[in-house]
């Protein structure tokens, strides 16, 4: 499902596949996702708290009731997802993006320009780190390498 431009799906609960967001389209009823979530801009589906596939995130969205991602989860532009706390595949923090209550990843961790994760505790993957971030205070685990990217 793909909505745009201010469109809204007011009785749509459940969406097994994709749902796709735009520029302040809406989805209020739905509770869960069974692929992936795209939101931009203004876009919003309050009561989606778990996502199946990946969940991007993309200029200020929010999903603020999302607790779990069975994918990716990708946040840009100052996006948040403020309840997420596992993450079955990668985070890719972009931007000042936070994800302050993710304690898991699954797969690989990348905070970029000013990004932070400050709950994780494990990485599956690797742990990529651009010039001006830091490691999570309370990580004890990486399952990869940890990675200093530089930036110019």
């Amino acid at each position: 499902l793909t909505l745009y431009e201010g469109a809204s799906a007011p009785a749509v609960t459940r969406v097994g596949g994709t749902l796709t967001l735009w520029e302040g389209a809406s989805a209020p009823a739905v509770t869960s996702v069974g692929g992936d979530l795209t939101l931009q801009g203004g876009a919003s589906a309050p009561a989606v708290t778990a996502v199946g596939g990946d969940l991007y995130l993309l200029e200020g969205a929010s999903a603020p009731a999302v607790t779990s991602v069975g994918g990716d989860l990708t946040l840009q532009g100052g996006a948040s997802a403020p309840a997420v706390t596992r993450v079955d595949g990668d985070l890719y923090l972009l931007e000042g993006a936070s994800a302050p209550a993710v304690a898991t990843v699954g797969g690989d961790l990348a905070l970029w320009e000013g990004a932070s994760a400050p709950a994780v505790t494990r990485v599956g993957g690797n742990l990529h780190l651009a010039e001006g971030t830091s490691l999570p205070a309370g990580l004890v685990s990486v399952g990869g390498t940890i990675k200093q990217l530089l930036t110019t």
